[in-house]
C-alpha cells in the first residue's frame, strides 16, 4: 500500500474502533483493532484502545501487553499511561491473597512514579498513587497525601482530566469520592487472605 493510504485506512480502522468500543461492542473493536495492528503495529493508539477492550471483556494479563506496547510507543502520552494503570488496576483486583496484592502493587506504583516524574501536573497520577497505597494496605495518611497533590495538581491546571474546569464543588466532590474509594480499597485489603490465589 501506498503510505498515504496506508495512514488513511489505519486512521479509518481506528476510529470506527473507538465508535464500537464506545456503544460496547468490543469483539467488533478488536476486531478493526487487529486490521489496524497488521498495518501498524506499533500505533499507540491502536494498542491502547485494543489494551482497553481486552479489560472490559476481562482479560487484563492479555490488556497489559497492549497497553505496555502503547506506553513504549508513545511514553510521554499521559493518556496511555493512565491507561496501563487501569489494566494493572483491574489486575490487582482479582488478586486474593495480601503478598500478591502487595508485589502487584509494587510494580504498579513502579509506573506511577513515572509518570509522576514525566508530567508532574498530571493530577490522575497522584489520584493512581493514592489508590495504590489504599489497596496494598499503607496507612491513610499516606493515600490521603497522594489525594492531597491530585487536588494541588488540578488546581495549577485548572483542569480535571475529563477536560472539565476544576472548580471548588466540582474538586470537593471529586476528593469526596476518591476518598470513598480509597476506604473501600482500603477496606478489601483488610479482608484479603494470605493463602489464596486469584479469581477466575
Amino acid at each position: 500500500m501506498f503510505g498515504w493510504f496506508k495512514r488513511f485506512r489505519l486512521r479509518g480502522l481506528i476510529n470506527r474502533a473507538f465508535f464500537a468500543a464506545d456503544r460496547g461492542d468490543y469483539e467488533e473493536a478488536m476486531g478493526l483493532l487487529e486490521q489496524a495492528l497488521k498495518i501498524d503495529p506499533n500505533n499507540g493508539h491502536a494498542n491502547n484502545e485494543m489494551g482497553f477492550c481486552l479489560t472490559r471483556t476481562g482479560q487484563p494479563e492479555r490488556a497489559m501487553l497492549f497497553a505496555r506496547k502503547a506506553v513504549a510507543c508513545e511514553p510521554n502520552n499521559p493518556k496511555f499511561w493512565n491507561s496501563l494503570l487501569g489494566v494493572q488496576f483491574e489486575f490487582i483486583k482479582r488478586l486474593q491473597t495480601k503478598k500478591a496484592v502487595a508485589e502487584a502493587g509494587r510494580g504498579m506504583m513502579e509506573d506511577v512514579e513515572r509518570l509522576i516524574r514525566g508530567c508532574p501536573d498530571y493530577a490522575p497520577a497522584y489520584l493512581a498513587k493514592a489508590n495504590v497505597l489504599a489497596m496494598s494496605g499503607a496507612p491513610r495518611e499516606q493515600w490521603e497525601a497522594a489525594l492531597t497533590k491530585s487536588a494541588e495538581a488540578y488546581e495549577r491546571t485548572s483542569r480535571m482530566a475529563s477536560g472539565l474546569r476544576a472548580t471548588g464543588s466540582r474538586m470537593e466532590q471529586v476528593m469526596s469520592e476518591q476518598i470513598q474509594g480509597c476506604l473501600a480499597l482500603a477496606r478489601h485489603w483488610a479482608g484479603l487472605s494470605e493463602t489464596q490465589g486469584v479469581k477466575g
